[in-house]
């Protein structure tokens, strides 16, 4: 997807920061 360069830790961050963005619209995943 574009993402193979990136490593684990990078990825992790990536998503830790969607979520929060997630949170902040009010938005939460299951």
């Amino acid at each position: 997807m574009g993402y193979d360069h990136m490593t684990d830790r990078d990825r992790e961050a990536m998503e830790r920061k969607q979520d929060e963005i997630l949170n902040a619209l009010g938005i939460t995943r299951d």
